[in-house]
């Protein structure tokens, strides 16, 4: 192992991941450079007692000797797949992440679909369906 990234676990406010589809490589800014972009499930915690549920999508560098948080977002909700591409041909990659939403009561409401892009380490929602 070259590096590894830690952060919170399961139960006290971190990430799970739910399978290969959650993890992205690619240059995702334009920099000519790789990042990593994740996403997932992750639990808050207040005093010890998990509370609602987020969907944390983040943008990692790697040096080749470390790595560190780019960017991210979050929202009520998880995802559950995410990919990059340039997918309305503006020669700009977008993220693309997939899953589903919480409402105000905590209840998954629907699914949603939601387009990102990274600009100057700063993710910004573009669409949401």
């Amino acid at each position: 192992m070259e590096a590894e990234q830690n952060w919170d676990t399961y139960g006290v406010g971190g990430t799970c991941i739910y399978g290969t589809n959650n993890i992205f490589v690619g240059d995702v800014d334009g920099d000519d450079a790789m990042e990593i972009v994740t996403g997932g499930f992750a639990y808050g915690t207040v005093n010890g007692s998990r509370t609602a549920s987020e969907a944390p999508l983040k943008v990692w560098n790697w040096n080749g000797q470390n790595v560190s948080l780019k960017a991210s977002a979050n929202w009520r909700g998880n995802i559950l797949c995410l990919y990059a591409a340039d997918v309305d041909g503006d020669k700009t990659v977008e993220i693309i992440t997939a899953g589903s939403y919480r409402n105000e009561t905590g209840n998954y409401t629907s699914s949603c679909l939601r387009i990102w892009s990274l600009t100057n380490q700063e993710l910004s929602l573009i669409a949401t369906y």
